[in-house]
């Protein structure tokens, strides 16, 4: 991390409540393409946020 990145971290604290260490799961990843990978996984998703946490409601995926 640098100083840019605990900017935005600090910003998304202030706006989402957004725990700046990442505790509560806020760095969970999801990889949806890669080299590893032989399709990209396409998403059609929303985002809920529950207060100071929030999740991806995933409502089709398909490999492409």
């Amino acid at each position: 991390l640098d100083r840019a990145a605990l900017d935005d971290l600090e910003s998304l604290n202030a706006e989402y409540g957004v725990h700046v260490l990442g505790e509560g799961g806020e760095f969970e990843t999801l990889a949806v393409d890669g080299p590893h990978m032989g399709r990209r996984i396409e998403l059609d998703y929303g985002t809920v946020w529950e207060g100071t946490r929030g999740r991806l409601d995933v409502t089709d995926a398909r490999l492409e």
